[in-house]
C-alpha cells in the first residue's frame, strides 16, 4: 500500500503507512521512494528520503538515477546529498541518467552538486 500511495503522490496516506511499511520493496527490490521519485512527488519523496535513500533495486538503480532520467530538479536536490556518487550494476551515476533523458542544462546542475565524502 506504501508503494502505491508514493507512486500516486497521496501524502496523507505515505505518512500513515510509513511506520508499517517504510524498507519494503517489490519483487524487482523498488522502494516507494523510487516510485515517488519517478513520478515526481517531491512532498512524499521528502517524507521517504530519511528512511529509504540509497537503497537499490534489482538493476542498481537509486531513487535518485529515477529523479535524475526524467530531469526532475525539485527531486534531485532532496536526494542528491544522499545518493550522488552511487552507481548502478552497469557503473552507471545519476549524471548518465540525466544526460540520457532530461533537458540539455539539468546535467550540469547535478554535476555540480556536492556528493556524500
Amino acid at each position: 500500500a506504501l508503494t502505491l500511495a508514493a507512486r500516486f503522490g497521496n501524502v496523507q496516506q505515505v505518512a500513515a503507512l510509513i511506520p508499517y511499511e517504510a524498507r519494503t520493496r517489490s519483487c524487482r527490490l523498488e522502494t516507494a521512494l523510487m516510485w515517488a521519485a519517478e513520478n515526481g512527488h517531491a512532498d512524499c519523496v521528502s517524507l521517504l528520503a530519511p528512511l529509504e535513500a540509497g537503497l537499490l533495486d534489482e538493476d542498481g538503480t537509486t531513487a535518485l538515477m529515477h529523479a535524475a532520467a526524467g530531469g526532475d530538479a525539485a527531486i534531485v536536490s532532496l536526494l542528491v546529498d544522499k545518493e550522488a556518487r552511487m552507481t548502478d550494476r552497469r557503473g552507471q551515476t545519476a549524471l548518465m541518467f540525466s544526460a540520457d533523458g532530461a533537458a540539455p542544462s539539468f546535467p550540469c546542475r547535478l554535476r555540480l552538486a556536492p556528493g556524500p565524502s
